[in-house]
C-alpha cells in the first residue's frame, strides 16, 4: 500500500528577492515539492506525524536575475531534505 502524506504550508515568505513573481514561485514550489514527495525513493517514515512550526529552507545562491522555477526547485529540495530529516529522527 502506498504511503500517504499530507503537507499543509500555511505561508511562504519570499522577501528581498527582486524580480521574483510571487504567485509563479509558489506554484513552481508546490509542483517541485509534490514531484519530490511522489518519487519512489522519498524515504519518509510512515506514522511520523506531527506539527512543525517551521522548516529550514536552507541557504541558496541566487543569480543576478533569479527565475521562479529554478529558485523553487532549490527551495523545494531543501524543504524536502528537512522533511526527510524530521521523519527519520525519533
Amino acid at each position: 500500500m502506498p504511503q500517504q502524506f499530507e503537507i499543509y504550508i500555511e505561508k511562504i515568505v519570499v522577501e528581498g528577492i527582486n524580480g521574483i513573481n510571487g504567485p509563479a514561485f509558489r506554484a513552481a514550489l508546490e509542483a517541485q515539492l509534490s514531484a519530490l514527495l511522489n518519487t519512489p525513493d522519498a524515504s519518509l517514515t510512515p506514522g511520523a506525524e506531527g506539527y512543525t512550526h517551521r522548516l529550514n529552507g536552507g541557504s541558496i545562491q541566487l543569480s543576478d536575475t533569479p527565475q521562479a522555477g529554478p529558485l523553487a526547485q532549490s527551495v523545494a529540495a531543501n524543504i524536502f531534505q528537512s522533511i526527510q530529516h524530521k521523519t527519520s529522527t525519533p
